[in-house]
């Protein structure tokens, strides 16, 4: 039956991500822009033989799903279905919900069902535009491979050691780091003056340090808007920080969604603003 199940499903070729338990293929028939099989990588009909370990890591896996797909195609919502009628092996078909037509890979993705409950009919793409969609949520699944996503944020103007001692204790207390780097409008704003270095200078240095896997723009200084586009498990900040007002904040909303603020020392006497001084000297 599994074996009957791999090849019908066709998840050598088409799986995206596979957890100690779990299977995430992409569904060839694909019902909605994203649509995808959640399977048990061991024989079994019933709902009720999944024993405690695999619902545990279930639950790990759909959160990989979810992050993937919303960074990759932003659904509006999410359906996971349980039918087994046919294929009785276990597994959920994953249907992500869009309430507006989506353009991707050369065609309009429309899901006629929504908000009802979706029919499952197949929207008739090529091959190529299967594996286009394959290809973008393998990679960005990867980022989620890790055990840990973490996210820093600052302008990095003047490149300093400072800078590199954040970045390299950011990396030591996560496993996938993300730095945003403030943009030249959000330096003006807050600052009052531009930095020293464009934006895309100061993202190219960044981008080249060995810590650092991805880089953002910093557009906004609101860490929650950041949190719903990246969703990271852990944000760091340099402990001069801890305990100002804006922070206690933040670290109240981000509470909420099980973000951990994490403070790491401050590298004394050095700065941007000193160096920034001594230069106009």
């Amino acid at each position: 039956m599994l074996q009957e199940f791999i090849t019908k499903f066709n998840l050598e070729k088409l799986k995206i991500y596979e957890s100690k338990h779990w299977i995430w293929s992409l569904r060839e028939g694909q019902v909605t822009l994203g649509s995808g099989v959640i399977s048990l990588k061991r024989e079994v009909e019933k709902l009720s033989d999944v024993n405690v370990e695999e619902y545990s890591d279930l639950s790990t896996l759909i959160k990989v799903v979810e992050k993937t797909l919303t960074r990759v195609f932003c659904y509006d919502k999410i359906n996971y279905l349980a039918l087994m009628m046919v294929d009785r092996q276990v597994h959920f078909h994953v249907i992500p919900r869009y309430e507006r037509q989506i353009s991707f890979a050369n065609y309009y993705w429309i899901d006629k069902d929504y908000p009802r409950p979706p029919v499952l009919n197949t929207q008739e793409i090529s091959d190529i535009q299967l594996m286009e969609i394959h290809a973008l949520l393998k990679k960005e699944s990867t980022k989620y491979s890790k055990k840990t996503i973490g996210y820093t944020t600052g302008v990095f103007d003047l490149f300093h050691v400072g800078h590199l001692n954040i970045l390299k204790k950011a990396k030591e207390n996560c496993d996938y780091l993300i730095v945003g780097v403030s943009t030249d409008e959000v330096v003006l704003d807050y600052k009052h003056h531009l930095p020293v270095i464009p934006f895309e200078q100061r993202k190219q240095i960044v981008e080249a340090i060995k810590y650092v896997d991805e880089v953002v723009p910093q557009k906004s200084m609101n860490k929650l808007e950041a949190w719903e586009s990246l969703h990271f498990d852990a944000i760091f900040h340099g402990d001069d920080w801890k305990g100002s007002s804006m922070y206690n904040e933040i670290e109240q909303k981000l509470a909420e969604h099980g973000v951990d603020v994490v403070y790491l020392k401050y590298t004394d006497g050095i700065s941007s603003t000193d160096l920034r001084k001594k230069i106009n000297k």
